[in-house]
């Protein structure tokens, strides 16, 4: 049970192996992780404090299906099947503004406007404040 543990996962090779990755990798990248990555802290309320990135190694580290599910995440978004949240809220807004246009557009521009046509095509939409 030990090997499931905080302090056998940091002195795994392995592990140190990505710590020191991660630490050149900051110097270069915008990674902000600051100079000791990892914090224990002793007595009632402490525990083993990590990055992020340090928490999902362990994460992998403790879970095989963790570790599998994080690179077919990885893998779609590499291959573009995964978007990213905003450029699926702009997809939608577009979408959404263009439906509007092709709505409204006709009636404006032909003869919507006469004989009451365009009212009664927006009578059920009362707005309210």
């Amino acid at each position: 049970m030990d090997k499931l543990r905080p302090w056998y996962f940091l002195r795994n090779a392995s592990t140190k192996r990505f710590i020191s990755s991660l630490l050149k990798l900051s110097k270069n990248e915008s990674l902000e992780l600051p100079a000791s990555p990892t914090l224990t802290v002793a007595g009632n309320g402490g525990g083993t404090f990590a990055h992020k990135l340090i928490a999902y190694k362990y994460a992998a580290f403790l879970d095989s299906d963790f570790e599998a599910g994080a690179f077919i995440i990885l893998d779609k978004f590499f291959t573009g099947e995964l978007q990213r949240k905003s450029d699926l809220v702009a997809d939608l807004n577009l979408s959404i503004l263009e439906f509007d246009n092709k709505r409204i557009t006709p009636a404006i521009a032909g003869a919507g406007w006469r004989g009451g046509s365009m009212k009664s095509q927006y009578s059920s939409q009362k707005l309210s404040c």
